[in-house]
């Protein structure tokens, strides 16, 4: 009995490799801060310390890390995902990529207080280093290759892509076309696969990586009513703004690239439930909803998602989730922290993009209005939680009370759109000014101009401006 509750000798190595790679991160996190000798750092020290011994015990000799051809190996087995190591798997490559690193060979003979002296140097390299730099080793018994420059060109290549505008929107078309064929097979009772969607979203995470405004620029885009543009393509455009606003707020909060993905498709799912024609008229409708209509709404958003998950036999995890965040919320029972947290990114996120999306019986509210009146809305509900109010600031924190997109009239009776949120003080972003209609000028950055200020919000609309065209065009 004994012996068939062990594991097997493959799995003990991923584990131990696991464990190292979870020691490397954690030392050039402590290390990135603290001393050697803080208390913070103990922790990753003595699972260093282990996970090194037990690699040399089951390879006599040194130990190497490697990542080449964007691959992360230890002592040449591959490291593979796991949920235990997301955020390992992430920041030690680019660690290593900052240091141009391709391999690093760690001798049987090196000591403890070596091995921390080099994490230090390393830690305190990625902290000043913008551009990849060669990390010169100081130690005999730890040996770096670095990588060829040819590789580091490509890397480059690789973020300018990502950086491109094209690129970006290129994504998002597929991601909507995705979207909206899964809306159309969801309304006819069929629950297809979500794997390419999972795939671009994954690529939208990468983006935010490096570039988050340009998912914030994405999540501008709405479709407009019109002969080609059917309902299910409306409910797409809103569902991406939500899933890529939940990608941005999720990552402010340091979740998991894996979190990340799960509750961007979440986001993308919010309003699954309503894709019935009866309902996704009533939402629609030129009439404000009534109390039983509303009711009717709130309650079909956990059923419809219950009714699918009928369907599949409980096989969607995305669709779990989310049914459970609907009864979190629902509930007159304590839900978990972690419920509670994911129910109100969640709240705050959706309602945000209702708010700025035209309906038949109101024009889209403008986004400064939008988070005026959500941090109203939160603060006079009989359920209101600290919570809520530390997602809601955060949220405000991320967009700027004069969110990105934004159309202003400055003092000086020149109109602009904020260009990006100013990442200290909040109420004086970056505008850039408007020429005329279809150009742009200067980018003024308010929070230096100190005689500028904002005067008040414009609608767009209404002043003849199509917004995501300053940030999408090139």
């Amino acid at each position: 009995m004994k012996q068939s509750l062990q594991q097997s000798p493959s799995t003990d190595r991923e584990e131990t490799v696991r464990d190292f790679l979870n020691a490397c991160f954690g030392l050039l996190k402590a290390l990135s801060v603290y001393g050697p000798e803080n208390d913070s750092v103990s922790r990753p020290r003595q699972q260093f310390e282990t996970s090194l011994q037990n690699l040399r015990e089951a390879k006599p000799g040194g130990v190497s890390l490697k990542f080449e051809n964007e691959s992360l190996s230890v002592n040449s087995q591959k490291v593979r995902p796991h949920f235990s190591i997301v955020e390992a798997m992430r920041q030690v490559p680019e660690a290593m990529f900052k240091g141009s690193i391709e391999e690093i060979n760690f001798s049987p003979k090196l000591s403890l207080v070596d091995s921390l002296k080099f994490f230090q140097q390393w830690a305190l390299h990625c902290s000043v280093v913008q551009k990849p730099k060669e990390l010169k080793s100081e130690f005999s018994e730890i040996q770096v290759r670095h990588r060829d420059p040819s590789k580091l060109d490509d890397r480059l290549k690789t973020l300018e892509v990502l950086r491109s505008n094209s690129h970006a929107v290129k994504h998002y078309f597929v991601l909507m076309n995705l979207t909206a064929d899964y809306f159309r097979s969801i309304a006819k009772g069929q629950v297809p696969a979500l794997n390419h969607i999972r795939r671009e979203l994954t690529e939208m995470i990468e983006i935010s990586k490096n570039f988050p405004y340009q998912l914030m620029a994405l999540s501008l885009i709405r479709a407009e009513k019109g002969e080609d543009q059917e309902l299910f393509q409306q409910n797409a455009c809103e569902a991406i703004s939500t899933s890529l606003l939940m990608i941005l707020l999720t990552r402010s909060f340091n979740f998991s690239l894996q979190d990340q993905l799960n509750l961007s498709l979440i986001g993308l799912l919010y309003n699954v439930g309503l894709l019935s024609e009866e309902l996704n008229q009533l939402v629609r409708s030129d009439a404000n909803l009534t109390q039983v209509e509303y009711r009717k709404v709130v309650d079909a958003q956990s059923k419809g998602v219950l009714k699918i998950l009928k369907t599949e036999g409980m096989s969607r995890p995305g669709l779990v989730r989310l049914l459970s965040l609907f009864e979190a919320a629902q509930s007159s029972q304590k839900p978990s922290l972690t419920l509670s947290l994911e129910a109100y990114l969640l709240r705050v996120v959706s309602a945000f993009v209702a708010m700025t999306s035209k309906r038949p019986y109101r024009d889209a509210y403008l986004p400064a209005e939008a988070l005026k009146l959500l941090g109203h809305q939160a603060s006079r509900r009989r359920d209101h939680h600290q919570l809520e109010s530390i997602v809601y600031f955060a949220f405000v924190r991320l967009m700027g009370l004069y969110p990105l997109g934004s159309m202003v009239q400055l003092n000086n009776q020149k109109k602009g759109i904020v260009y990006r949120p100013h990442s200290e003080v909040r109420d004086r972003p970056l505008i850039r000014i408007l020429k005329d209609s279809k150009d742009s000028g200067e980018i003024i950055d308010l929070g230096r101009v100190k005689d500028l200020e904002i005067m008040k919000a414009l609608d767009p609309s209404k002043e003849g401006v199509q917004v995501t065209g300053y940030f999408l065009g090139g």
